[in-house]
């Protein structure tokens, strides 16, 4: 009995405890009773999904829908934002000045029509989806100091600061929204236009780039439409003319002058935008309608003249959509010529792999492609067009694509790689190749101009003419100026023939050059022999020159009258031989590598250093020694 009874107490004592923390919990504590005396109502205006607002003049009920809020009534549409927010701060901090007890106005024999709350200026109902509340407005206090309201069917009458009339607007209009685009310009998707100058649609694509689609493709500048949207969302509605116009004639809207829609992501229909006439005695505003349904209003004319812009404006003025890092090739062709380009990935190098392979001048290629990627069209000439010849430009008199990625020909991509050096097969899908072309045209060289298309495009723009004068259909131009690189150590032996002689020295066990066994009387000529592997470790060709049979014969290299052999080590290579034909203007003479389809003029200086004697005579017996075998003796004085 003893353990029943003190467990019983000890329940009780735990529900007693636990009655106390659910009563402290929703208790207001004196802190919190002493703020809420101090205002009108215990509001929160975050936690309200609608409030109705009924004065004298209208009513006006606003729901909440996410963070936005929607007229109901009168009509349906966007609510003003800031007016709803600005309404629902006012009741949260709305004071009060004093309370006048129901019991003492019965006692003076006070009621609701002594403070105008029978018939109030005002009543601003609100509510979730579990209560609602009411508050009535009635007439001002005697000094004006106050104004008198009474809560739901409370019998108290409070005495409240009149800045309620504040926040709360004349006409219901106030309450609507003046926007006539709802949205964020970063979120739209779609912009289109339809006016007198034809239809203009501009998309945006999944990676944020903008395209024009009408009325020609093409990349549009983003600063430039995102300038546009933003002028469309900062637009606002001057007068709200009539919600139910019935017939649209009067206002041009039947047939509207100009259509604007903008779309957003997740969006099933576009917001449409109506223009229509001039507002008869107001110049600066013409007539508008927010969607198939909506009512008629007016805006800025300003908005008008906005999507009358010429399509040109919007677009990107970019030449190519590549960046310069980006480019892995490039053709380009002049009639049946044309000229490949290959970066070899491995090294960086630039290789010309068409018509013929050779090392590429790097600095020259990459400040073309550089040009190139940065250059803008300067004028866009005519779109949609079907005939290009006017233009030379079908077939175009230079055409230059550039790609990303190795060359799309594998032949030509691996040409320059040794066996070795060739990626190893994978499953590794090769990343998309983009591809720019461009055609060039007539020349304007008055303006400093001349025409282009890109083969994506029906347009026809005008760019600068300085970008032709980088391009040449030659592969020479292209080369690069080295046309032979030797290591000293792989050289194992000389020949040089000129003047119907010929003299070879090769390397023997300690390093050294001597003649060879025919020549055994002779001695190297240690100097020359140096100097000619010294000019050969890095040799620079001043211009290179079209190759062809009857190129050799007028350069003199069908009979060449020089020769330098040069013979390889083992592990190296066989030979290489450099012949020299007739002299080139004052600057230096033909020369050709044996075997290879490249012409090309070498200094004279160079000439000279590569055809030195490689043999030394020795010194007749018994001579006196020469100033270059030593120090010679100064005569005997005379007597």
């Amino acid at each position: 009995m003893k353990f029943r009874t003190t467990f019983l107490l000890l329940l009780l004592v735990l529900l007693c405890a636990g009655a106390v923390y659910v009563l402290e919990q929703h208790t207001p504590s004196t802190e919190e009773r002493a703020r809420r005396s101090r205002y009108v109502l215990d509001f929160d205006g975050e936690r309200i999904d609608w409030i109705r607002v009924q004065t004298t003049n209208y009513t006006v009920t606003a729901h909440r829908r996410g963070q936005e809020w929607v007229l109901t009534e009168p009509l349906s549409t966007r609510a003003n934002v800031a007016s709803v927010n600005r309404l629902l701060t006012m009741l949260e901090e709305w004071r009060r000045h004093e309370t006048l007890r129901g019991s003492d106005l019965r006692r003076r024999d006070l009621s609701v029509h002594d403070y105008g709350l029978h018939a109030p200026r005002a009543e601003i109902a609100w509510g979730d989806a579990i209560a609602s509340r009411i508050v009535r407005i009635g007439r001002d206090a005697p000094m004006g100091d106050a104004v008198y309201v009474q809560r739901d069917d409370e019998q108290d009458i409070l005495a409240a600061a009149p800045n309620v009339w504040d926040a709360i607007p004349d006409q219901a209009n106030q309450f609507r929204s003046r926007r006539l685009f709802e949205g964020s310009p970063l979120r739209t998707t779609r912009l289109e236009i339809n006016r007198p100058d034809g239809f203009l649609r501009i998309a945006r694509s999944p990676d944020g780039a903008w395209t024009i689609q009408q009325p020609d493709r093409g990349r549009a500048d983003p600063g430039f439409v995102l300038d546009l949207i933003e002028t469309l969302y900062d637009a606002r509605i001057a007068t709200f003319v009539s919600d139910q116009p019935g017939d649209l004639a009067p206002y041009g809207l039947d047939q509207p002058r100009v259509t604007i829609a903008l779309t957003g992501p997740g969006d099933l229909l576009p917001q449409d935008l109506f223009i229509g006439n001039d507002v008869e005695g107001a110049a600066d505003t013409v007539y508008a309608r927010l969607g198939d349904t909506g009512g008629v209003v007016s805006i800025d004319r300003a908005l008008y003249q906005t999507s009358l812009l010429n399509a040109n404006v919007l677009r990107n003025r970019r030449l190519l959509a590549l960046s310069p890092a980006e480019v892995g090739h490039l053709d380009i062709r002049a009639g049946a010529e044309t000229v490949s380009l290959h970066r070899d990935p491995a090294t960086e190098a630039w290789w010309v792999v068409r018509p013929a392979r050779r090392k590429a001048n790097a600095e020259l290629v990459e400040a073309l492609i550089a040009a190139w990627c940065t250059a803008d069209i300067l004028e866009f000439v005519a779109d949609d067009v079907t005939d290009f010849t006017p233009y030379e430009l079908d077939p175009p008199v230079f055409h230059i694509t550039l790609g990303s990625g190795p060359h799309p020909s594998t032949e030509l991509a691996q040409a320059v790689a040794l066996p070795d050096e060739l990626p190893e097969d994978d499953d590794t899908p090769p990343a998309p190749q983009r591809l720019v072309a461009v055609g060039l045209g007539t020349v304007d060289t008055e303006r400093g101009r001349l025409f282009a298309r890109r083969d994506d495009r029906n347009s026809v723009f005008a760019i600068d003419l300085q970008m032709l004068q980088r391009l040449s259909a030659s592969p020479t131009y292209y080369f690069h100026h080295e046309v032979l690189r030797l290591e000293p150590d792989t050289i194992r032996s000389l020949t040089v023939e000129h003047d119907g002689t010929r003299q070879t020295v090769e390397r023997v066990a300690n390093g050294a050059f001597q003649p060879v066994e025919a020549d055994a009387e002779t001695l190297p000529a240690k100097e020359a022999i140096a100097t000619v592997i010294e000019t050969l470790q890095s040799l620079r060709a001043v211009e290179f020159l079209p190759f062809s049979t009857s190129a050799l014969t007028e350069a003199g290299l069908d009979t060449p009258s020089a020769s330098l052999t040069i013979r390889f080590t083992e592990d190296v290579g066989i030979s290489q031989a450099l012949l020299f034909g007739a002299p080139y203007e004052d600057i230096g003479r033909f020369a050709t590598i044996r075997g290879q389809d490249i012409l090309f003029i070498l200094p004279a200086d160079t000439v000279k250093r590569l055809l030195q004697d490689l043999h030394d005579l020795p010194a007749p017996a018994g001579s006196a020694p020469s100033e270059a075998d030593g120090e010679s003796e100064d005569p005997a004085p005379s007597p």
